[in-house]
């Protein structure tokens, strides 16, 4: 599975925490001083080959603020 996310600064970073059949976790990683590019990233979920996908998958995002 392949999430495609558009950033409006390429400093964020994406960090999946938990991924079922029903959902995945993917933590926004947000830094305090952010660049003036957008980035896309593509984000890809190995999942097993029986894998059966629910109709409602959803995506949780969680924004957490690192300082570097």
């Amino acid at each position: 599975m392949v999430i495609t996310v558009t950033e409006s600064s390429g400093s964020i970073r994406h960090e999946v925490t938990e991924l079922t059949d029903q959902y995945v976790t993917i933590n926004r990683l947000l830094t305090q001083v952010m660049t003036c590019d957008m980035a896309e990233w593509n984000i890809y979920l190995e999942l097993d080959k029986d894998a059966v996908i629910r109709d409602d998958f959803k995506i949780n995002w969680i924004e957490v603020q690192k300082v570097y």
